[in-house]
């Protein structure tokens, strides 16, 4: 099955290899998750609480953590 969708501002396809109806709600639902956590275009995703956050810590979820950790790295690498 090919997947169009659109997410976080871009889109994108996905070729699910599975005739299974349970795994393609699996997926659509990973990418519900995923989008509700880092999109910056929502204004109820986890990502946007953050940044609007005037509070000097605020806990996250191991999902966000990691995309920070992973997005800091890149930065790191990068110079910037």
């Amino acid at each position: 099955q090919r997947l169009h969708f659109s997410s976080m501002g871009s889109g994108g396809e996905l070729l699910i290899a599975s005739t299974v109806d349970d795994d393609l709600a699996w997926v659509l639902a990973e990418l519900e998750s995923l989008e509700a956590c880092w999109s910056r275009f929502r204004s109820e995703s986890e990502l946007t609480a953050l940044n609007e956050s005037t509070r000097a810590r605020i806990a996250v979820t191991p999902m966000l953590m990691q995309a920070l950790h992973h997005a800091v790295q890149a930065w790191r690498l990068t110079d910037g």
